[in-house]
């Protein structure tokens, strides 16, 4: 008796031993391998990464249990994502593969930038004046953005400041080179007599088939002036659809419809070397308008497009090629002929209408861009309806295009108005038609009150020109 109740104490103390031994070699186990795995991570260089190993977990067949969807970002497996993340992007290659990346795409933004401004200087200082300037004036202004379509993106995802520069050179381009008015396109004004002068101006000879009477109908014009239409005047006064207008006058290759009395018409001139006359491309008319004679200058300058394919395959090089002393020197001569005949012709223009005492207004085909020489010759003497009273880009030119280079849009403002300081623009928008130069309608206002209709119409003559509805031709 005395001996079972020895032994049962010695043996419950024995399994207790036991137990703590194994639980202390569990304790030594974890130690020993913290150890080892602490001497493994200094072993290793920086920025390596140890191969994962799958656990049993990951071995089973059970499956796996993906992350709520409201949850990503916050669990393991978003921080697992993010861990293995910020050890790649804090590899030292990598880090260095992206500072390489972000120098390139800041520099490369910074010679665009550049690169786009010095190419509208040159084209705002010399434009028909150097073969090349010339050529390059007639590009799609809008195809100099395209390299903003690659480094946008870039910018965007390596250097954020980068970015900000595309975006100062793209507004500055648009708002100072091509003049990019910011305002909507607005309705068309009613019309008023005695105070609006609602004008219309187009190259009718590239119209194709388009009927000029739809289009005067929904602008109501008070005059219509019309280049490259010889002997047009005539055949639209016998036509009933323009019964409206009371005066029809032809001046070589310019038309003048006139719903007010036209005092006189003069295709313009000037001398040649050898003494003899011809044309500059231009036609004045003297008219009586609310009481006040106005000048209107019908304007067609010559069409640069033998000179831009006699140059467009290597030869407006000669711009910058043709120096004095040069091999190249006489062919630069002989391209730049036609750039000096024009400036000489759109010179004697603007001289014309420097000395003219009455109100002006210019209207036509320039065939010129709106800038340039050229454009600054007359923008400088001179209000730019668009500018004034116009909406976007106001292009003109090729009204017609299927050209993808210029997104299937007009890339040129070749026909324009401009009118003297006495006149105030109201409005000022193309007309989307089908032709090649877009018909441009303008609406100005004289600054001064209005003259009373009995001081100035003659005995048993409508005070005012008639602003019927008339139905469109077929």
């Amino acid at each position: 008796m005395s001996d079972d109740n020895q032994s049962a104490p010695e043996s419950s103390s024995r399994r207790h031993r036991r137990r703590i031994s194994a639980d202390e070699k569990m304790l030594l186990d974890r130690i020993k391998a913290r150890e080892n795995e602490v001497a493994r991570e200094q072993a290793e260089p920086k920025g390596f990464v140890p191969k994962q190993v799958r656990t049993d977990a990951e071995d089973s067949d059970e499956p796996r249990v993906a992350p709520p969807p409201g949850d990503f970002g916050q669990g393991k497996y978003a921080s697992d994502t993010r861990g293995a993340l910020s050890v790649f992007f804090n590899h030292p290659l990598v880090r260095g593969a992206l500072r390489l990346l972000k120098l390139l795409v800041r520099f490369s933004c910074l010679f665009y930038g550049l690169g786009l401004a010095l190419v509208a200087w040159a084209i705002h200082q010399y434009g028909q004046s150097n073969v090349t300037t010339a050529t390059l004036m007639y590009l799609p202004p809008l195809l100099w953005l395209a390299p903003c379509f690659f480094l946008a993106p870039a910018a965007l995802l390596f250097d954020w400041k980068s970015l900000v520069l595309i975006l100062v050179t793209t507004f500055a381009y648009l708002n100072g080179h091509l003049d990019f008015q910011w305002r909507a396109e607005a309705d068309l004004p009613a019309p008023e007599p005695f105070v609006q002068l609602r004008l219309l101006t187009w190259n009718r000879g590239q119209s194709g088939s388009t009927s000029l009477g739809p289009i005067k109908d929904a602008v109501k014009p008070d005059f219509i002036l019309l280049q490259d239409a010889a002997g047009r005047g005539s055949r639209y006064r016998s036509v009933p659809e323009y019964g409206e207008f009371t005066d029809f006058v032809d001046a070589g290759e310019f038309v003048l419809m006139s719903r007010w009395p036209v005092l006189s018409s003069q295709s313009l001139t000037m001398p040649t070397e050898n003494g003899s006359m011809v044309p500059i491309g231009a036609a004045r008319f003297v008219v009586m308008h609310a009481g006040r004679r106005v000048a209107l200058y019908n304007v067609h300058l010559p069409s640069p497009r033998d000179a831009l394919e006699a140059t467009g395959r290597g030869a407006f090089l000669l711009g910058v090629l043709g120096l004095p002393g040069t091999p190249w020197e006489s062919k630069k001569l002989h391209y730049q002929t036609f750039w000096d005949l024009q400036m000489r012709k759109a010179a004697e223009i603007a001289r014309r209408i420097r000395t003219d005492t009455l109100p002006v207004i210019v209207a036509g085909d320039f065939n010129t861009p709106a800038f340039g020489p050229i454009y600054r010759l007359y923008a400088e003497m001179m209000q730019d309806a668009h500018v004034l009273a116009g909406s976007g880009l106001g292009q003109t030119f090729p009204g017609d295009t299927r050209n993808p280079l210029a997104f299937f849009h007009p890339w040129l403002r070749l026909d324009q108005v401009f009118a003297s300081s006495e006149w105030e623009v109201l409005h000022s928008q193309p007309q989307r038609v089908r032709s090649q130069h877009l018909p441009v309608f303008t609406v100005l206002k004289h600054k001064e009150a209005m003259v009373r209709p009995s001081s100035f119409f003659p005995e048993g003559m409508n005070a005012a020109p008639a602003h019927p509805p008339t139905p469109s031709p077929p």
